[in-house]
């Protein structure tokens, strides 16, 4: 049975810096916790990137909705199974697209485990980027060899045919000398 956990996300301009704060190390503390599970105590943290730690073309998920709308599409991460020695936590995301094209994005990780983010309460007429970079109250967390698939549900008015443009914000916990630069 595929359990489904919704996470709501909250506006950056809604949370105060110290709440951010939390949050952000929430999302730390749950993939280092993965980790030390594991008895990786030589572990070295950073910041997640979609192009290193998800095996993307580059940081910024970029990707185009279909000619449907009211209806899930998988992004370009679909599928891909995280590293040996590798713990991902993530947090929140930043969206730069030009519109309200999508109202949902769906994870799947590993076998069964499933969170839904709204990205209603997110975009609203105001375009300062501050008012779409949204924290999760609670962190998605990808463990070594688990594998991850990203959905968004395209919005059935104004969503079909649009470039979609979301940077996720994260911690990886790696083990020491893995994709470390000397």
């Amino acid at each position: 049975m595929v359990e489904i956990f919704q996470a709501k996300l909250v506006p950056q301009t809604q949370l105060s810096p110290e709440m951010m704060m939390g949050l952000r190390n929430a999302a730390l503390k749950s993939a280092v916790d993965a980790a030390a599970e594991a008895e990786r105590r030589d572990s070295l943290t950073s910041r997640a990137l979609l192009a290193t730690d998800l095996g993307e073309t580059n940081n910024l998920w970029g990707g185009q909705t279909g000619s449907s709308g009211n209806t899930w599409e998988n992004s370009i991460i679909a599928s891909q199974a995280i590293a040996d020695d590798t713990w991902i936590g993530i947090y929140g995301l930043i969206d730069t697209s030009a519109g309200p094209f999508i109202s949902a994005i769906r994870w799947d990780v590993g076998a069964g485990k499933r969170s839904q983010w709204s990205v209603d309460d997110y975009f609203t007429d105001d375009e300062r980027q501050e008012a779409r970079t949204a924290f999760a109250l609670s962190p998605i967390v990808i463990t070594k060899r688990q594998s991850v698939t990203i959905e968004f549900y395209v919005r059935g008015t104004g969503g079909t045919n649009k470039s979609v443009q979301i940077a996720y914000m994260g911690w990886v916990v790696e083990k020491g000398g893995v994709n470390q630069d000397p």
